[in-house]
């Protein structure tokens, strides 16, 4: 029985061996090529696939880097870069780049993430409010090389010249850092920005100034007085930019004069203009040298061809100086509402913007207009091109105004809107508050709306007369008062109405009102010396 239970054992094992293991004999090993292929549940590591750095062409790069200038000034205006400004306008540039990469981009979080990339490494900021929706402007930038320096280290420093709505810019000086681009950046769309597994981020950004200089140019006659105007209004550098002196009195009576300098269409609205070649307006030095301009009478009606500024001057540049002139004549702007020109009215000047600086200056006359109306001046400040973007104040120290005014809307005997500083200055004459289609409102002896600037020893004497009895927002010395303080000013009392308050209205409480009631001034026996007669 034994015998017999070992051979079926034996005959089992050899069947085994034939039908069920392995054909391979005893003490084999598996190559290596065998053993991979064999299943596991181990995860597989992948080595990664290094980045291949080199330095790209000069032609190449200069291509990549005038792009990336392009999207700057659309997005950021080319302005000097602020690294502590984490707003909306500072990652704009990168707002820019997104739209140009189409319609996937309407995607709010592909367009946040592709936002944030650009910001944090092209520009060196971080921010946790990064969000989609801001628009660069669609003004048609050009910009081309003017010059390159490559650095040892990589970096680039450019110099490009730009046109913005076919408007020549000042040059511009773009400084780039060379960056290694990892992972994130080359994984992204951002890729497109980089050139042999590098990027170049901005590391400054410098508008050149305009550094030419000019000698003066006397003006001492009406035909030379009023080619002066018309060189300023066509933009020619040396007279926008040049250095002019009164060389004695000139009488413009019976002739036509335009205001002189005039804004771009759209330059309360494109920040960037404030580095145009030729600004608008007059941005030069102009010395009375103690003169007087008599007898001009400018009537604007209808589609203005200076814009909404009108006076002797139609805008006063952020760059100007304008000292020892006195003006004596008749303003209008038509004073009708719904025309293209309502607003900035005045005597001297309809806008003074921020950065320029007028000193020992006077009008004498009449000014008519619709809103925005000043025996001197329309406005003070508030421009984009110059206080709001550059921190520029205008300055206007000792300048007078002595006028016979008619206005409907934030007006005043010495100016009609106020954002900068005015100072020793005075105002004189009547101030008549019409309806010209429009409740009147926002008017006051001496300012409309103070809205930013503090008004500094300055004097009133304007008598309020008007067809509105009811105050809406009307004062004896300023219609409106914001963010501003009146500090040692002096009230004609023959010029206060009785249940009128000094301010019409105060917007914000705790700011300073100082008046004092002195009867300053003494009007002349002579109405004609007063007043000059131009009918």
């Amino acid at each position: 029985m034994k015998k017999m239970l070992i051979i079926l054992f034996g005959i089992v094992f050899l069947l085994s061996g034939c039908f069920g293991g392995s054909s391979e004999p005893s003490g084999y090993f598996a190559s290596d090529d065998e053993i991979s292929d064999v299943p596991t549940d181990e995860p597989v590591i992948e080595e990664p696939v290094p980045i291949i750095r080199e330095m790209p062409k000069d032609e190449e790069l200069i291509e990549l880097l005038l792009y990336q200038v392009e999207l700057y000034e659309r997005g950021n205006y080319g302005f000097k870069i602020n690294r502590n400004d984490d707003s909306s306008g500072s990652w704009m540039f990168a707002a820019a780049f997104a739209d140009d990469l189409g319609t996937k981009y309407i995607d709010s979080k592909l367009r946040t993430d592709l936002i944030r990339i650009l910001y944090s490494r092209w520009l060196g900021v971080y921010s946790s409010e990064v969000f989609s929706y801001v628009s660069p402007s669609d003004t048609p930038i050009s910009v081309a090389c003017v010059e390159y320096e490559l650095k040892e280290d990589g970096g680039v420093v450019l110099v490009v010249s730009r046109t913005r709505g076919g408007i020549e810019m000042l040059d511009s000086q773009y400084v780039f850092a060379r960056k290694e681009a990892d992972e994130e950046i080359l994984g992204s769309d951002a890729k497109n920005l980089t050139l042999g597994g590098y990027y170049w981020s901005y590391k400054s950004v410098t508008p050149l100034e305009n550094t030419e200089e000019y000698e003066f140019v006397t003006i001492s006659t009406p035909e030379e007085l009023i080619a002066f105007s018309v060189a300023v209004n066509n933009r020619v550098p040396e007279a926008v930019n040049g250095n002019f002196v009164l060389g004695n009195d000139i009488d413009m009576t019976g002739y036509s004069f335009e205001p002189i300098g005039k804004s771009y269409p759209d330059e309360w609205y494109d920040n960037a203009l404030l580095y145009a070649k030729v600004l608008g307006g007059f941005n030069g030095e102009f010395d009375g040298a103690g003169h007087k301009i008599t007898g001009i009478d400018i009537v604007f009606a209808e589609n203005n061809p200076m814009g909404s500024n009108t006076g002797f001057f139609g805008q006063i540049g952020p760059k100007a100086y304008i000292h020892d002139l006195t003006v004596c004549g008749s303003v209008s702007d038509g004073g009708k509402p719904g025309s293209t020109q309502n607003g900035r009215v005045g005597g001297f000047a309809g806008k003074i913007c921020g950065g320029a600086v007028v000193e020992n200056c006077r009008f004498e006359g009449k000014v008519d207009g619709y809103s925005y109306v000043g025996g001197f001046a329309g406005q003070i400040g508030g421009d984009r091109i110059g206080d709001e973007v550059a921190g520029l104040d205008a300055v206007v120290i000792n300048c007078s105004s002595n006028a016979e005014i008619v206005a409907n809307l934030y007006s005043g005997g010495f100016v009609g809107s106020v954002w900068s500083e005015i100072k020793d200055c005075s105002a004189t004459g009547t101030l008549k508050i019409t309806n010209k289609g429009t409740l009147p409102s926002g008017i006051g002896g001496f300012a409309g709306d103070i809205c930013d600037g503090d008004i500094r020893d300055c004097k009133s004497a304007v008598r309020l007369e008007y067809e509105y009895s009811e105050p809406n927002r009307m004062g004896n010395f300023a219609g409106e008062l914001s963010q501003a303080d009146i500090i040692n000013c002096i009230i004609d009392p023959d010029c206060i109405h009785d249940g009128w308050y000094m301010v019409g209205m105060q917007w914000y409480k705790g700011r300073t009102i100082e008046f004092k009631r002195e009867n300053w001034y003494e009007e002349p026996s002579d109405v004609s010396a007063k007043f000059v007669d131009v009918n």
